[in-house]
């Protein structure tokens, strides 16, 4: 079904993603498709190709014996790096019966065991080897792309404003001159804006949505601010896929907890230990007294939510950033085990408390056990305020700029036009915005100490619980262990910042993206309750530090209580270097790039000038860095893997493992200024040619430092 989103999402820090991929989901419930998006939990993952340290720049505990055929003796440094691709033999009697020839024909046949383990071991460690070489040398190539066009925009940017430097006018913002349009003009003045701004769009501009019937679509609302209630219902079964559940829903969220060891320290007291269930793996390695405290490390099935791919409100189809927005989620109980469980989980597998238990015996947990609970948000009432747009609702932009995009669980009140947060309002202003903090809950985690700065020390290996003021939801269902009370699950009251419809510079009009850059916030003083406060937060409002304070006490605030401040952005001077376009402004455009420059305060066109090559040239080393950064990492796992096989490979010689560094400091250096060189040979030959003079030395003196550890062997 063709522009129908699905997706899955598992659970982890960070919230869910912006844009699922799109996959056609049938009807039946046992074919049900849908993508995964990670959303909570962690994964812990072997790496694929980690060296530890031993065997490149520290000797092992012991080194493999050289072969009794072969005259030539490793030496110590040698038989250290071999042992990258060939560990050491676990007997010391198994390598003469090995090579000697003096077992019979079955023995042939037939590797002792110890022989399978060792080749194993060693196709595994080659097998990574070839991994890190092959993603050494995607990123030593990703580099060059990146160093080229870098530097290629950063000659043609210094040629644009070289350009544009000469053939700037200067004019005053009293007078839009129709002579001027497409010149590229210096103007300096006063931003300023007329009218009030108030904290809610709506009522700064007196707009009431349409009420409309979620049973019909009216083309002639098409375009307009509606306001719909009505039944949000799915279309479509959700499958978990790996245990054989399918659910009609709007979402369904599977909840995976393992019983693990956690430790809990007290400041002062030696730490504590108990068995507890959690969403995420607790890492026993960091623990004070890791002994007989394991844990498994990796829960093997992850959390995941699953989102319907067809919500529907009547005659229309609710979009993705509404449906997010539905969180009313309850427990989802299974009814009975499943009659054909997969395969791979069929012995492990036991129906239990309406839900799943991996395990031996579910009322005497151990240490790995897994319990794996669900949630469901069903189909529910809701009211969504929106622009109308086909059979599907997008933001509305008001005329101050803002959006409204807004949803809401239940039936909404149709008597009121939409209210405003508060009654806050400032005249002539360019920006308003309004900042919410909320009281929480937060875990800290291991590796921190207590020093006498707070009340929540930490000592390594364990979690402790503070409070403090955030301006972000902190989820406590992923805390190890329990908080009360609890969070709350979403702010009553989000950040938002308005926007003066019109901001003039004398007879001109600024564009939006310029007054996006106007931020010198300063704080406005609250001093009034407002009656527009929503009910549920009027009765506990009070004035506090020029803003609004939602709770008791804010001497001691309570988890949940919440801090709403406002600041404006004032007019002020600004100044110019851009197109003429009209009343307006627009980049102007010369042969190498466009020339665009705006800055807060009075500045000379000559200033603005400088400061965009300063710009420019921060940017461009910015991107060296990074660009030097690829190349050190991808040449160093290129050489890591290859050290070993240096008999064989004349170019990389006889570099020792302690030199390997030095070698890809050198060469990473020089492959970055052959690629500025090659980039700016084009426009300054005389600097291109320089570099790369510059990047064959480097490199040269790279590839002979292998030659005394060649002349040292010899």
């Amino acid at each position: 079904m063709a522009g129908e989103d699905r997706w899955e999402e598992e659970i982890v820090d960070g919230g869910f993603p912006e844009s699922p991929d799109p996959e056609e989901v049938t009807e039946e419930p046992v074919q049900e498709r849908t993508e995964k998006e990670t959303i909570f939990g962690e994964e812990t993952a072997e790496e694929p190709f980690q060296d530890s340290g031993k065997g490149m720049d520290e000797p092992r505990d012991q080194a493999e014996p050289p072969f009794e055929e072969t005259p030539y003796q490793e030496t110590p440094e040698e038989a250290m790096e071999e042992e990258l691709l060939e560990p050491p033999e676990t007997s010391d009697d198994a390598a003469p019966a090995r090579f000697s020839g003096d077992f019979d024909s079955d023995e042939a046949q037939t590797p002792p065991p110890d022989t399978e383990e060792r080749e194993d071991g060693q196709s595994r460690l080659r097998g990574s080897a070839l991994i890190v070489l092959i993603i050494g040398i995607l990123l030593f190539l990703a580099a060059f792309p990146l160093l080229f066009l870098n530097e290629g925009e950063a000659v043609l940017r210094h040629k644009a404003l070289k350009a544009g430097t000469g053939e700037v006018l200067t004019i005053s913002a009293n007078r839009v001159d129709p002579a001027n349009n497409g010149k590229l003009i210096y103007v300096t003045g006063v931003a300023a804006a007329a009218g009030a701004l108030n904290d809610g769009p709506a009522q700064a501009i007196g707009q009431r949505p349409i009420l409309v019937s979620p049973n019909r679509v009216d083309p002639a609302n098409e375009g307009r601010l509606v306001q719909v209630s009505g039944r949000a219902e799915s279309g479509a079964y959700i499958p978990d896929r790996e245990f054989g559940i399918s659910v009609k829903a709007i979402k369904l969220e599977r909840r995976v907890l393992m019983y693990q060891w956690n430790e809990e320290n007290l400041p002062g007291a030696p730490p504590a230990y108990e068995k507890i269930w959690s969403i995420r793996p607790i890492q026993s390695s960091r623990f004070r007294q890791p002994q007989g405290h394991a844990n498994p490390g990796v829960i093997d099935y992850r959390s995941f939510r699953w989102v319907s791919p067809r919500v529907s409100l009547g005659a229309f189809t609710l979009p993705n950033a509404i449906v997010k927005e539905i969180d009313s989620y309850e427990s989802f109980r299974i009814l009975g085990p499943m009659a054909d469980p997969p395969h791979n989980i069929r012995d492990r597998l036991t129906f239990y408390n309406g839900g799943f238990y991996m395990g031996r015996d579910p009322h005497q947990p151990e240490i790995g056990d897994l319990r794996i609970e669900y949630r469901i948000v069903r189909n529910a009432g809701v009211t969504v305020t929106a622009q109308q747009q086909g059979h599907s609702f997008a933001p509305h932009r008001t005329q101050t700029g803002e959006e409204i995009l807004r949803v809401a669980v239940g039936q909404g009140d149709f008597s009121e036009p939409l209210r405003a947060i508060s009654a806050v309002s400032a005249e002539n202003v360019i920006k308003l915005r309004r900042q919410v903090q909320i009281y929480q809950w937060n875990e800290v985690n291991a590796h921190k100490t207590d020093n006498g700065a707070g009340d929540s020390g930490e000592a390594e290996g364990g979690a402790a619980y503070e409070k403090v003021w955030s301006d972000r939801i902190i989820e406590a269902d992923r805390f190890r262990q329990k908080v009360n009370p609890p969070n709350q699950e979403t702010m009553p009251v989000k950040d938002e910042t308005f926007l003066a419809p019109k901001v003039t510079l004398g007879a001109f009009e600024l564009p939006r993206r310029m007054v996006d850059q106007m931020n010198q916030f300063e704080p406005l003083p609250v001093d009034v309750i407002s009656a527009n406060l929503p009910r549920e937060l009027q009765g506990a409002a009070k004035i506090h530090n020029g803003g609004y304070y939602i709770g008791a006490d804010p001497r001691n605030p309570n988890v949940n209580d919440l801090k709403i401040t406002y600041s404006v952005v004032r007019p002020d001077r600004v100044s110019i270097v851009a197109q003429q376009q009209g009343n307006t402004f627009a980049p102007y455009k010369t042969e190498n790039g466009e020339v665009e420059v705006f800055a807060a305060g009075t500045r000379t066109a000559g200033e603005m000038f400088a400061s965009a090559r300063s710009a420019n040239g921060l940017h461009t080393w910015l991107f060296r860095a990074g660009g030097f950064l690829l190349m050190f990492m991808g040449l160093y796992m290129i050489l890591a893997p290859l050290i070993s096989a240096r008999d064989t490979l004349p170019l990389v010689g006889r570099i020792e493992k302690t030199e390997a560094k030095k070698v890809t400091l050198f060469l990473a250096a020089a492959f970055v200024l052959l690629t500025a060189g090659a980039a700016w040979i084009f426009f300054r030959p005389l600097i291109g040619g320089m570099l790369i003079s510059v990047g064959f030395i480097l490199a040269g003196v790279g590839l002979l430092m292998r030659e005394p550890a060649r002349a040292g062997a010899a």
